[in-house]
């Protein structure tokens, strides 16, 4: 797959998807919405490793710098 999301974009999104963990740990979330935010966060970290994201692809979105597109 062609990467479409850029360095700045997967950190934020990697940020994000710790920051969900961090708040299930703590318990700080909980129930039925944990396991939807849960879902979001995971979401989130695979298409920040594979720095590639389908909803990006559909709507022609790329974040990827010049150099980013290795």
């Amino acid at each position: 797959m062609k990467k479409n999301v850029g360095r700045t974009d997967a950190i934020l999104r990697l940020a994000v998807a710790i920051g969900i963990i961090l708040l299930y740990s703590f318990k700080l979330i909980s129930g039925n919405m944990a396991i939807i935010i849960l879902g979001i966060g995971t979401i989130f970290a695979l298409t920040g490793l594979l720095r590639t994201c389908p909803i990006y692809t559909i709507m022609g979105i790329n974040s990827c710098g010049i150099n980013d597109k290795k």
